[in-house]
């Protein structure tokens, strides 16, 4: 029973693939000629994606680097003002 189903099986996968070549709208050397174009174009877009998203991370990195230093600047500015209450507050403890 096996077999025969196999047989049944492969009869249609052979009929299938002639109708399918019978009825394609193009030969094999259009279709792989299509393909190989738009695998390129796929490619191109891929690339071109890629090189907008490094550059959007190297955009993001520069941005958060300046608040970064922005930032420490202004604890670096806070901090010496609470050097100069401090010493201010001492030396009034010490009059």
């Amino acid at each position: 029973m096996k077999k025969k189903e196999s047989l049944i099986y492969i009869f249609i996968a052979v009929v299938s693939a002639g109708l399918a070549l019978l009825f394609a709208p193009n030969s094999g050397q259009v279709t792989r000629r299509r393909i190989k174009y738009q695998a390129k174009d796929m490619k191109d877009s891929l690339d071109k994606s890629k090189d907008n998203l490094i550059q959007d991370f190297k955009n993001s990195y520069f941005e958060a680097v300046d608040e970064v230093e922005k930032e420490y600047e202004l604890l670096n500015d806070r901090q010496q003002e609470l050097k100069e209450t401090i010493s201010s507050i001492e030396s009034e403890l010490t009059h």
